[in-house]
């Protein structure tokens, strides 16, 4: 789930998970339409703000001794 100004909607970002040694490494990405979180609305087209917005993560973490 993804929440932006109060609107809660699914999301679905696929990832990549990388394991080498004590380090893991994951990237994914995804698409939201603006509109569906209300940010646009007032636009008739994309000219002034683009609906369609591509999210990107990268995260990289490495395991610490106990």
């Amino acid at each position: 789930m993804l929440r932006i100004r109060d609107i809660e909607m699914p999301i679905s970002m696929p990832f990549a998970l990388t394991l080498e040694g004590d380090t893991a490494d994951m990237t994914a990405s995804a698409r939201i339409d603006r509109r569906g979180y209300k940010i646009g609305e007032q636009y008739s087209d994309t000219d002034g703000l683009g609906w369609q917005v591509d999210v990107a993560i990268t995260l990289s973490a490495t395991k610490g001794g106990a």
